[in-house]
């Protein structure tokens, strides 16, 4: 693959893997956004890439298939994030209910909160430039 298409995979480098990974967006998460069956948890990645855990517990989603078409729809839609979006770690946790959902409106629901956490951490960082230069001036 040449280095112009975008990296359309889900590698390690873009994936939460270790529980301290998970431990740094639970620990005061300031960027947040939820649904009905869906919560997602964003804070600023300590990397240069946007990074994803997922929570799909069995509790909240019965059934293996469920489980999954959560995990592959929420895979896909990080996958699709817009180019030079700020770099979060993302944690999905699923909420009961999440399960009975067509896939249609898990792609709603999970693409709306996406967008949310964005644009709440775009803001926060241009309210920081702001002040930042107020300061020096």
């Amino acid at each position: 693959m040449t280095d112009s298409k975008q990296d359309s995979s889900f590698g390690r480098h873009k994936r939460l893997l270790t529980k301290s990974d998970y431990q740094h967006v639970f620990d005061n998460a300031p960027f947040k956004a939820s649904s009905q069956s869906f919560l997602l948890l964003a804070k600023p990645s300590l990397g240069d890439t946007s990074r994803l855990g997922l929570v799909i517990a069995k509790k909240h989603i019965k059934t293996a298939v469920g489980r999954n078409r959560v995990k592959r729809q929420a895979r896909e839609l990080f996958r699709c994030q817009k180019e030079g979006a700020l770099p979060l770690d993302m944690i999905l946790l699923a909420r009961s209910g999440a399960g009975s959902l067509d896939t249609k409106f898990i792609r709603i629901a999970i693409t709306k909160m996406i967008e949310k956490v964005q644009t709440q951490a775009s803001r926060n960082v241009s309210e920081h430039r702001k002040a930042n230069a107020s300061v020096a001036d």
